[in-house]
């Protein structure tokens, strides 16, 4: 059995030295995220990031729409109280799954 005092110390030791209460030590995963300058419309946002994922991937029909709303629902996360998993798979190695994540 190990004491919180000593899983405390351990755990210490892993922390950036540098990170602060307002958790600056998150800054690098979590880049803060600064308002567009001007207004944006949900429809020219999800056509934005729909052709996104067209230029990169080839994807089945509609996916790319699938895809867009997918990534407007991460930015919503907070205010639902459930969350489907999005499965993603190829018929074959090298398809672009990891592009899709990434973009």
């Amino acid at each position: 059995m190990v004491s919180v005092a000593t899983l405390d110390k351990e755990v210490e030791k892993f922390r950036p030295q540098n990170a602060n209460a307002n958790n600056e030590e998150f800054d690098d995963v979590f880049p803060i995220i600064e308002p567009w300058t001007g207004p944006v419309t949900a429809e020219e946002l999800l056509q934005e990031i729909s052709d996104t994922f067209k230029r990169f991937a080839i994807l089945p029909e509609h996916s790319d729409t699938v895809l867009a709303l997918w990534v407007i629902f991460t930015w919503l996360i907070d205010y639902v109280g459930v969350s489907p998993i999005l499965a993603i798979s190829s018929p074959e190695k090298r398809c672009g799954k990891t592009t899709k994540l990434t973009n």
